[in-house]
């Protein structure tokens, strides 16, 4: 059959069409994942403890199920025994790690992809020391310069960033005790120039 004019000129349009148009993008599966909107966040962890973690899942349970999966690698009673999974009388890992756990809702985190440990202090929760790994919380450590540091390795330097007037409470006392130096120069017992200064609880001097 013999192709009219229209028909040729119809063609070549979509042809243009076609060529003219962006290439479609092509997504990477993590860029994909990336890209798609956060489950709710739940923090999962030992009561008592400072083992949490940030778990994205719909609900508590399924939230429980994938922390006691990272730790374990199961996701059931490991004998199988649906009546007393979890139950104190089931010895299997699964169930001796499901009766230690509780889980909290922590909404602040929902909008983070990996919240570091300045989120988690921020979220009232507690967390380690950035430069000692010590557990703390928010009435035992500052933040400086975007880290989370406890109360025993700030230095005096530290506290002028996060506490501008405690850390000028400090050198005033520590003026008026080397005010006190008795006459070969030695600081009197009870110098706070030790603790405006930092040292840490392991005895080791942070300077």
């Amino acid at each position: 059959m013999a192709v009219t004019r229209r028909q040729a000129l119809k063609c070549m349009a979509v042809s243009l069409a076609a060529a003219a148009a962006p290439p479609a993008l092509s997504l990477a599966p993590e860029e994909i994942a990336a890209s798609a909107p956060l489950l709710p966040a739940w923090t999962v962890g030992t009561i008592g403890e400072y083992d949490w973690q940030c778990i994205r899942a719909p609900d508590a349970q399924s939230a429980i199920l994938e922390y006691l999966e990272n730790e374990t690698g199961w996701r059931a009673c490991i004998e199988a025994n649906v009546e007393i999974a979890g139950a104190s009388e089931c010895e299997c890992d699964f169930c001796i790690a499901r009766r230690r756990l509780d889980v909290k809702r922590v909404e602040a985190f929902d909008a983070i992809v990996n919240p570091t440990r300045l989120d988690w202090l921020e979220a009232g929760l507690g967390k380690l020391c950035e430069r000692c790994d010590y557990e703390v919380d928010n009435s035992s450590a500052e933040v400086v310069d975007g880290d989370v540091v406890c109360h025993d390795c700030m230095t005096l330097a530290d506290w002028r960033i996060a506490d501008p007037e405690r850390a000028a409470e400090m050198e005033s006392e520590r003026a008026s005790f080397e005010r006190a130096l008795d006459p070969f120069g030695d600081a009197v017992d009870g110098d706070p120039a030790d603790e405006a200064e930092g040292r840490h609880h392991t005895g080791a001097d942070p300077r």
